[in-house]
């Protein structure tokens, strides 16, 4: 039954793709929004990012990505992957049309464009994938991946003065930390 489902998965996934770019220009609104995110969670990894996530999105006022366990909405992966649209076209194209069930996936697929012409594109459409994901009785909302913290040139470019939270754990405790979250993924044995 798994094989099916993942083959009707498959096939959503395929005329979602189709039929986007016609639904951008039916409902341009959804796609397009000049309403920018109010922060930006970019520390690094096994610091405390998760909990600060978590934190933020158990206030009544605050929408932050990824929700509480149980959500289905990942991480926003949209800096990084941004970054290696010069050096690996080919790594932004598979991401950025695999991501967030295609969000993205028009704008990758229209290529060509002059680069400030693309980038605020992308700007508007992660723009409007925010708010499409943030409840509707907050006032705020953000986005926690912590590989933004090595492309904050960018993330200035394109978002200037906006706030940018980042937290900092002492480098021993991190090395625990993810020592703990390898064996418990089965990445390590238990010697």
């Amino acid at each position: 039954m798994t094989g099916f489902r993942r083959m009707l998965g498959g096939i959503r996934w395929q005329l979602a793709g189709w039929l986007r770019p016609m639904l951008v220009r039916l409902r341009p609104r959804y796609w397009y929004s000049e309403i920018p995110p109010d922060f930006l969670i970019v520390g690094l990894q096994k610091c405390g990012t998760y909990w600060l996530t978590a934190l933020l999105d158990s206030h009544p006022e605050i929408s932050s990505l990824p929700p509480l366990p149980g959500g289905k909405i990942e991480e926003g992966r949209f800096f990084d992957t941004l970054a290696v649209r010069k050096d690996s076209p080919a790594t932004f194209r598979k991401v950025f049309s695999r991501i967030h069930r295609g969000f993205f996936r028009d704008l990758v697929e229209c290529g060509g464009q002059d680069d400030s012409l693309m980038l605020e594109a992308f700007r508007l459409r992660y723009n409007a994938y925010l708010q499409d994901h943030k409840d509707p009785a907050t006032r705020l909302v953000g986005d926690k991946t912590t590989e933004y913290v090595f492309h904050l040139d960018l993330v200035e470019s394109m978002y200037p003065g906006v706030k940018k939270i980042c937290i900092f754990r002492d480098p021993g405790d991190r090395i625990v930390s993810n020592h703990f979250m390898q064996r418990r993924k089965g990445r390590l044995s238990h010697e």
